[in-house]
């Protein structure tokens, strides 16, 4: 997929759940004086991760005074103007406002706002269940996902189908109780019987570790920025790499990366897929170095691809 033009890019914002006389607002940049100013690092990870930022400058005081913690959520969309993709509009976030600040740098008032997908259902959602014996680890996990979605007024959705490679391991003779905060007993599952999760792009996805989903990326140049090799703790061994590409929102957290790169030492080292831990993507339509996508991936030993 051709994504990695450099013509006009742009964003929009989308506030819903303002207080006030309004109660959705719309801004829009392309890098001239035509919109507002606006930059974000968008975080896609595993779990429930960092929030992601969202930079507006010079937001009307009624605006900044009608923003609301854990009621105002936030869509970004992108698109270029010109090219292939020109015109598509693709959604690269939404969450649920976590905080925000405003501070004065010159002659432009800054907003900052820090948001997480799914904030809104995470936080308040809650389960109480205890599992039998004989109950497999995927029943549990696919009925707390699907407590979660209920709880959640429609912001994440959850279908079996990104459920994928789990083993069968069922629970054993003393049970396992879930409670509290459902996203709490969904990431101490994770953690107790090997498995990755994540609320991204309203939906959630799931893989065992030893597993990635069927949707693999091939990076090559001249997208490709950068593709460095990461050592474990004790240098050892390499335990996957690191890359930087231009702005490829398809990528996800879950997902496989193959990297086609013309330097020596590179070559060959990424030609099989690498899962996807962790994704971010720095966009500012006032930038001339931005709209660049980065990330951390993975190969466990005995990881396959399930597509």
């Amino acid at each position: 997929m051709d994504i990695g033009y450099n013509w006009i890019r742009q964003m929009r914002v989308t506030l819903s759940g303002l207080t006030g006389k309004t109660s959705e607002k719309t801004f829009f940049a392309d890098g001239t004086l035509n919109g507002l100013r606006i930059a974000a690092r968008v975080q896609k990870f595993f779990g429930f991760g960092d929030p992601s930022q969202i930079i507006i400058f010079n937001l009307s005081p009624d605006t900044r005074s009608a923003l609301k913690r854990y009621q105002t959520s936030i869509l970004i969309e992108t698109c270029w103007r010109d090219g292939p993709q020109g015109g598509q509009w693709r959604e690269a976030f939404f969450g649920g406002l976590l905080n925000y600040q405003t501070y004065r740098s010159g002659t432009d008032i800054v907003t900052v706002i820090y948001a997480l997908s799914g904030l809104d259902a995470a936080s308040r959602a809650e389960y109480e269940q205890t599992y039998q014996y004989g109950r497999t680890v995927k029943d549990v996990f696919i009925d707390l996902c699907t407590q979660l979605a209920s709880q959640s007024n429609g912001q994440i959705t959850f279908d079996e189908k990104n459920v994928i490679g789990f083993p069968y391991e069922i629970i054993g003779e003393s049970g396992w109780s879930a409670t509290g905060y459902i996203k709490d007993s969904i990431h101490r599952l994770a953690q107790e019987k090997g498995f990755s999760w994540s609320i991204t792009d309203r939906e959630i996805r799931a893989t065992s570790d030893r597993t990635m989903s069927g949707k693999i990326h091939t990076i090559k140049e001249p997208e490709l920025i950068s593709a460095n090799i990461n050592l474990s703790t004790n240098l050892e061994f390499e335990s996957g790499f690191s890359f930087e590409c231009q702005y490829n929102p398809n990528i996800l957290p879950h997902d496989g990366i193959i990297i086609q790169s013309s330097i020596p030492e590179n070559s060959g080292r990424f030609s099989q897929p690498y899962k996807v831990n962790q994704v971010t993507h720095d966009l500012d339509t006032h930038s001339s170095n931005s709209f660049i996508t980065s990330g951390t991936c993975s190969f466990p030993i005995g990881m396959t691809s399930n597509g």
